[in-house]
């Protein structure tokens, strides 16, 4: 009897609950998250900048000598790099005492 009253407990358990075993439908959903982030990441595109120039070393760090001045590079390792003429892109900061480029992309020319 014991053994009859076990089994009709878990099968009535197993039929009444969710255990977890499946992923419910509300997680199957795709979340509301990923158009906001596609939505940023397209956005990052349009306020990205690119310049090219030679990248120096100076006592500051190093920086990006165009045709239209110097700007400090940050971001990326740039370190290999430098004494090389390249293309970066990135996002511009400026303030009073410069501009800087957060480097997210840096190519050499060829």
């Amino acid at each position: 009897m014991k053994i009859l009253l076990v089994g009709l407990m878990a099968a009535g358990l197993a039929a009444s609950s969710d255990l977890g075993f499946a992923p419910s439908a509300a997680a199957m959903q795709p979340s509301a998250e990923i158009p906001a982030v596609i939505e940023a990441e397209a956005n990052l595109g349009k306020i990205q900048q690119s310049f090219s120039g030679l990248v120096r070393r100076t006592d500051n760090g190093l920086v990006l000598e165009t045709a239209d001045g110097m700007y400090r590079l940050k971001g990326l390792s740039l370190e290999e790099i430098v004494g090389k003429e390249v293309y970066v892109t990135g996002l511009v900061k400026t303030d009073q005492e410069d501009t800087t480029i957060y480097v997210v992309k840096a190519d050499v020319k060829n």
